[in-house]
């Protein structure tokens, strides 16, 4: 049996790396691979002229919950979700705005996520990120993922997103003017306009409310936290 030890300890050794392999360095930056590889396909495409796009369009980010994702009760780990959903953003960004991000380089930078669970997704089930816009204003997008289990089709939490379009020079570029630049407003009708706006409202009024979650970083709520130098505001202004 003694010489069989090494060999035993070496497949241990070797199923580990397999079950944790997402979670090794640089594994995150490989993963987000595929999305700068659609911005390069996709970006020709989006600047034929005539292509009618629907800015309402959701794409789907599949995966699969593996032993690094799990938690002690055995189901997909909250921190996961934070990481699913920026590979889930990436891609939307990518297959939306190609010829945008291609051409005019701009930052995009995450002020806010809102995740809320419903069902647990169970160890090594298959399930989807479907990603589409919710709503926006003259500064930011909001987009809004639903992860959906493929054993029964069932939707099991959702993550809102809100972000912001950035010149390089750290201007500000209005969500729409992204919009307008990719193609989405092209041969749009007076009734198609109308439709649009009225899901955007609707869109905002949710989204509303996770603008005023900001009221705590108020000095009424951190107050009396006794934060080192006083802290009462974020720290990075976007």
């Amino acid at each position: 049996m003694a010489p069989n030890i090494p060999i035993i300890i070496k497949s241990l050794f070797f199923i580990l790396i397999l079950l944790n392999i997402r979670s090794f360095p640089l594994a995150y930056h490989v993963q987000t691979l595929p999305s700068i590889f659609k911005i390069i396909k996709k970006r020709n495409d989006d600047n034929k002229e005539g292509k009618k796009k629907d800015l309402f369009h959701t794409t789907e980010y599949k995966s699969i919950v593996l032993f690094d994702d799990l938690d002690s009760n055995l189901h997909m780990n909250n921190s996961s979700y934070n990481k699913l959903l920026d590979y889930a953003r990436g891609q939307f960004l990518a297959e939306s705005f190609a010829n945008v991000l291609w051409d005019r380089s701009p930052s995009i930078l995450q002020k806010s996520v809102l995740t809320i669970f419903n069902l647990e997704i169970p160890p090594f089930s298959r399930y989807s990120v479907h990603t589409r816009i919710l709503t926006w204003d003259p500064k930011w997008c909001f987009l809004v993922s639903y992860f959906r289990l493929h054993s029964n089709n069932k939707i099991t939490s959702l993550g809102i997103s809100r972000f912001v379009f950035k010149e390089q020079n750290g201007k500000t570029i209005k969500p729409e003017e992204i919009f307008e630049a990719a193609g989405y407003f092209k041969n749009e009708s007076e009734e198609e306009k109308e439709e649009r706006e009225n899901r955007r409202q609707k869109g905002m009024k949710i989204a509303e409310g996770m603008n005023s979650l900001e009221r705590l970083f108020d000095e009424d709520f951190v107050g009396d936290l006794n934060l080192k130098n006083n802290i009462t505001k974020v720290p990075a202004k976007l």
